[in-house]
């Protein structure tokens, strides 16, 4: 398992128990050491959306890009 799986875990761990914005540092720092991680990006995108967050202008810094976190289409399945 790669750091960036071992982040996405803490934070599928964290989401699952409701403690969002620790979940959301964690998928960060997933998306920070691999930025095209999709089950983590979909996982970020996904809690926004649960939480309301993705209403807002706020995008995701990722290695200085701005990322907007969307929900996709299909969020249940496997990775790509």
């Amino acid at each position: 398992m790669n750091q960036a799986e071992e982040h996405f875990n803490r934070g599928r761990i964290l989401s699952v128990k409701g403690l969002y914005q620790e979940a959301i540092a964690e998928y960060k720092k997933a998306l920070q050491i691999d930025p095209d991680y999709s089950q983590g990006r979909t996982n970020l995108g996904l809690i926004y959306w649960l939480k309301g967050l993705g209403k807002s202008k706020d995008n995701t810094k990722v290695n200085g890009k701005s990322r907007t976190c969307r929900l996709p289409k299909r969020v249940w399945g496997p990775r790509n």
